[in-house]
C-alpha cells in the first residue's frame, strides 16, 4: 500500500516538474490552463506527427488552431505555418522558437479570425 502511494506520489511530482515550463508560458502569456499538458500526454498529436512525417512530400504544412505549435515544431516540412486566433498563444510560441535548436526552420506565425 505504501509502495503504491510512493508511485503515485512520484508520478505527480514528476509531471510537475516536466509541466512546469509550459505552466510559466500559459501563466506569462495568460493562454488558459488547457495547454500546460505536454506533447507526450497528447497521443493524437504524436500520431498526427507520425503521419505527416511519413509523407514523400514535405513541402509545406498549415495548422489552424495551432497553440502553442506542438504539432507544428516537430514537423519535417521546408515551410511550417501556425494560425490561431489568439495573440497570446502565437506571441509564445515566438518565444519558444528564440530557444530552438533549430534556428534555421522558423514557422510563419499568423492571426486568423474563425
Amino acid at each position: 500500500m505504501l509502495k503504491n502511494f510512493l508511485t503515485k506520489l512520484l508520478r505527480k511530482v514528476i509531471l510537475r516538474v516536466t509541466n512546469f515550463p509550459r505552466w510559466l508560458l500559459v501563466s506569462v502569456f495568460d493562454i488558459g490552463p488547457f495547454h500546460i499538458s505536454t506533447l507526450k500526454s497528447k497521443p493524437y498529436c504524436v500520431d498526427i506527427i507520425r503521419h505527416l512525417n511519413k509523407r514523400d512530400k514535405k513541402e509545406s504544412a498549415l495548422d489552424i488552431g495551432c497553440g502553442l505549435g506542438d504539432v507544428l515544431r516537430n514537423l519535417n516540412y521546408t515551410h511550417r505555418y501556425g494560425l490561431d486566433r489568439s495573440e497570446g498563444f502565437l506571441s509564445a510560441l515566438e518565444f519558444i522558437q528564440k530557444f530552438s535548436l533549430l534556428k534555421e526552420r522558423k514557422l510563419i506565425l499568423s492571426t486568423f479570425n474563425f
